[in-house]
């Protein structure tokens, strides 16, 4: 048995032995393996990038989704948008100078002054013609079409291009320059109009897309964002509240649909803000509940007819309300009245502060403003006003907006004589009657600011020479003696509250010098 069990044991070792030897040349073979061909390992690192990749294809699903929406929303409006040719004729006549080449010969001799009229003449041409393009909206399946009014502006001819390429010639049956929009007609049925959205609900960070023909190349679809809403004081139209964008919009895109990811329009691509003239990453467009209501009234009544209430308005800030015992900010300053217009008739004074039309707050006046342009003439609305720290109601019957009898009185260019600048930083001199009519001035009374010191607390409000100011912490200002008492009056620390004549209509401005 003893001999048995070492010849077991013997046996045993000679197993493990085996086996061990077996273990080390596997190891020494795969570690020669690594060492020569690292290609062939997998790190971790390279694993989890594997995985994650895997996971990010199925994810990419969405991503291919939200692509979709962009073809869908492409292929919905292509029938709907238009490409548009203006062209008009330019008065003047061109003349080319006709000059016969010296390659037939011709001395030059000839070029002396006695032969030139026998060798050189003018032919008289045609009147040249100019041609702008843009983009329109389909609106109305028997042939309306919605487009800027400066696209069409002056156009002596314009035709309006289909996505089938069938071309028409195209008849404004309006336009209105306060919002810069037009309606066409051509004479087409079964056409697919657009489809209306709310533009007031929406909302930064949405996606929208942008479709014209940039630099004549129609049916181009851009992508983007929306930047911000409400923009106004941009100075491309009287009447603006812009919806800003990202997506490309260039020369030849006014007129066409901004659209939300629905396909519903939501503005009217009509700007850039650009200083090399093409595409700098922000374009402003008109939105679509603007717009509709502009389209509706041309196509019903041939205008727009907007409501006026007859007053110059300005926004407030806390020094102005503060002046005028007001408490906070949320409401509009009257800086002039009309004299016979609506507001007037109805007892609005200027330095009230308007702070509901009937039941909505007023908050700015850029909403009082495009508010009341919405009210149809003759309706009458109650307006709460604040005058001298108490809330008053006017009954007012709003009237209607004529532009063409809306003329600001613009500042002359007449030469003022120099004087002793003051402490606010202003220089000013009388308001003679010949000033007042080199201005085209009707009022005879106040002074007139010559000189504004740069930096000074004048020219951080915004006075300017040519501003005619009225009054001065309320007491009017008929001569150079009632200013110069009113200055040493007031109490700079405090502020000054100014009436002033400014670029044809009156507004309120607060100096005041800060502490050290």
């Amino acid at each position: 048995h003893t001999a048995i069990n070492d010849l077991k044991e013997e046996q045993m070792f000679q197993v493990k032995r085996t086996h061990l030897i077996a273990g080390l040349v596997c190891f020494a073979v795969m570690a020669a393996t690594l060492l020569v061909y690292p290609k062939f390992t997998v790190s971790a690192g390279y694993a989890l990038a594997a995985q994650q990749a895997n996971d990010a294809y199925e994810k990419l699903r969405t991503a291919n989704d939200l692509s979709l929406a962009f073809k869908h929303v492409a292929t919905a409006l292509r029938p709907s948008v238009v490409s548009i040719s203006a062209e008009s004729k330019v008065a003047e006549r061109t003349v080319r100078r006709f000059k016969l080449p010296r390659e037939f010969g011709f001395s030059p001799f000839f070029e002396d002054d006695m032969f030139k009229d026998f060798f050189e003449f003018d032919i008289p041409m045609g009147p040249e013609k100019m041609r702008g393009l843009g983009t329109g909206i389909v609106v109305r399946e028997d042939g309306y079409i919605l487009t800027n009014y400066h696209v069409i502006r002056g156009a002596d001819e314009i035709q309006v291009t289909l996505s089938d390429d069938r071309s028409f010639d195209a008849t404004v049956i309006g336009s209105d320059q306060e919002t810069d929009l037009a309606v066409l007609r051509i004479e087409a049925s079964q056409l697919q109009p657009i489809r209306w959205g709310n533009s007031e609900s929406s909302e930064v960070g949405e996606w929208v897309v942008a479709i014209g023909s940039p630099f004549g190349l129609d049916q181009t679809v851009t992508a983007g964002i929306i930047s911000a809403t409400g923009r106004d004081n941009v100075g491309i139209a009287s009447y603006e509240d812009f919806i800003q964008t990202d997506a490309a919009i260039n020369p030849g895109n006014s007129g066409g649909p901004l659209v939300n990811l629905r396909g519903d329009l939501i503005g009217i691509n009509t700007a850039i803000a650009s200083r090399n003239g093409v595409y700098n990453g922000i374009g402003f467009a008109i939105p679509s509940s603007m717009a509709r209501r502009v389209v509706d009234s041309i196509i019903n009544d041939g205008k727009v007819a907007r409501g006026y209430l007859g007053v110059g308005i300005q926004d407030l800030d806390n020094d102005l309300a503060a002046s005028f015992q007001f408490d906070g900010t949320d409401g509009v300053l009257i800086g002039d009245v009309v004299a016979g217009g609506p507001a007037d008739q109805a007892g609005i004074q200027t330095g009230d502060i308007v702070t509901h039309l009937d039941d909505m707050a007023v908050t700015s006046a850029k909403q009082l403003r495009n508010k009341v342009a919405e009210i149809k003439p003759e309706t009458q609305v109650n307006v709460t006003i604040v005058r001298k720290g108490q809330p008053q109601t006017k009954r007012v019957e709003i009237g209607l907006r004529d532009i063409e009898q809306m003329v600001a009185t613009r500042s002359g260019n007449g030469s003022y004589s120099n004087g002793t600048t003051d402490s606010l930083g202003l220089t000013v001199q009388p308001l003679s009657r010949d000033l007042a009519e080199s201005m085209n001035l009707e009022m005879q009374s106040g002074v007139v600011i010559t000189q504004v010191k740069p930096s000074s607390l004048a020219a951080q409000v915004g006075l300017r020479p040519g501003d005619v100011i009225r009054s001065v912490n309320d007491r009017d200002i008929e001569s150079l003696g009632d200013y110069h008492a009113a200055i040493e009056q007031a109490d700079v620390s405090q502020g000054i509250r100014i009436h002033v004549h400014s670029q044809g209509m009156n507004r309120f401005v607060f100096l005041r010098q800060q502490g050290q």
